[in-house]
């Protein structure tokens, strides 16, 4: 878990290479942690990536607003305009994080 500052708050793991083992199930788990409740609270912002998607429901209800890149509906061959800056923003956001 990385700051806006590149400050690394805290590492986990290691976690195993399996179908239980994805981002969405990792978060999951965290968020039930004390370690992560006492670092985070309402309010706070996440900034992930796809791989989170089936974590946003809980993350949202705990109180996060959270920011990820937009996914194409079924059928939907392009973003509107909209989407793709939103997506571009948090993409852009990411990699200044990871590069920090």
């Amino acid at each position: 878990m990385v700051l806006p500052t590149g400050y690394i708050v805290e590492s986990v793991g290691p976690y195993y290479a399996d179908a239980h083992n994805n981002d969405a199930a990792i978060m999951k788990s965290l968020m039930k942690s004390e370690d992560f409740n006492g670092t985070f609270r309402r309010g706070d912002c996440m900034v992930v990536d796809r791989g989170f998607r089936d974590a946003i429901p809980e993350m949202t209800e705990a109180g996060f607003t959270n920011f990820m890149p937009h996914l194409l509906a079924q059928k939907q061959k392009q973003f509107t305009t909209q989407e793709a800056n939103e997506s571009r923003r948090v993409d852009i956001l990411r990699n200044i994080l990871i590069h920090a």
